[in-house]
């Protein structure tokens, strides 16, 4: 469940901070003339991680069969094309490349859930003529539905991508905000009553040969593994380049949370090569983790925050 800021209309429900929970993580491949997703989509845990089978994938790396390829990034090897609109031929094709497989069409529900607005919506056939609709969440490169998708809307575009990283692929509820003036419609403001725990902020460009990705840790990135979230925190993921803490490598803009603790967002964050990047995202973690990713660590004390186990749905 992934949220974005209350001040987007997207975050309605489970966005509230972006602030809201927008799940955009997907498990199901449907052959039919309807959304790769259930509509609730952005409202529930099912739909906010990129899983191994979805395409990123710490075991693969950002492999050529899930749609990506760790040497030449989203390149027209994948059918795919940042200098076309992806409802052209010339942007997405049909033929070869992401929508030939149902492992690869995950990534492009991804896309189009981080690119385009809500309510706008992308629809693509397969090799064989079946057709596709991908529902748009986030609105980082809504351009991109119709024309070229720029070097600072693919940046904004990775980094939304890069929130929804999943070691194991597990479905986990999760808070996004950014300071980033070009990430305003996700806004700065988060829900610290419900996600205060920040896992840390992505950055980078998953477009050009080779592609960039970066993530530094939060304030409370030690809970991530507590949550069942691998990546962003640097816990056995490697597919994501590591910097040095946000707190150091981001600068940050912090706003008091309706339950009085600071939300800290970054504006813009420097890799270790020292480039600044200026669409980072951050994401913000719960306290109590998923039901369907319970196990034995029901219970469990870390930092003074007790996790507990949840019995049906989410909490």
């Amino acid at each position: 469940m992934l949220q974005k800021s209350r001040f987007t209309p997207l975050v309605a429900r489970a966005l509230p901070f972006f602030a809201v929970a927008v799940p955009l993580f997907g498990c199901s491949d449907q052959s039919q003339m309807s959304e790769e997703s259930d509509p609730s989509a952005l409202f529930n845990s099912s739909d906010n991680g990129l899983s191994s089978a979805n395409g990123l994938s710490s075991a693969n790396g950002l492999s050529a069969a899930n749609g990506l390829s760790s040497a030449n990034g989203l390149s027209s090897a994948n059918g795919l094309s940042s200098a076309n609109g992806l409802s052209s031929a010339n942007g997405l094709s049909s033929a070869n490349g992401l929508m030939t497989t149902a492992p690869t069409r995950q990534l492009v529900k991804y896309l189009a859930k981080c690119a385009l607005l809500s309510g706008q919506s992308l629809v693509k056939a397969d090799q064989y003529g079946t057709m596709y609709t991908y529902a748009g969440a986030i609105g980082a490169g809504p351009m991109w539905l119709t024309g070229a998708c720029d070097t600072s809307c693919q940046q904004r575009v990775t980094s939304c991508l890069l929130t929804m990283a999943n070691r194991d692929g597990k479905h986990v509820s999760i808070e996004l905000v950014s300071a980033a003036s070009s990430l305003s419609a996700i806004g700065s403001s988060g829900d610290d009553v419900t996600f205060p725990n920040q896992e840390g902020t992505v950055f980078g460009n998953l477009f050009p040969s080779p592609p960039q990705m970066y993530a530094c840790a939060g304030a409370q990135a030690d809970r991530a593994a507590q949550a069942k979230r691998y990546c962003i925190a640097g816990t056995g993921c490697d597919l994501i380049t590591q910097t040095a803490p946000c707190a150091t490598a981001c600068t940050q803009k912090c706003v008091t949370g309706p339950g009085g603790q600071q939300v800290c967002s970054a504006s813009s964050c420097k890799s270790p090569n020292g480039t600044t990047w200026a669409a980072p995202i951050t994401v913000y973690l719960r306290n109590r983790i998923e039901a369907g990713n319970y196990d034995a660590t029901g219970g469990t004390d870390f930092g003074g925050v007790t996790q507990f186990g949840m019995s049906g749905g989410t909490m």
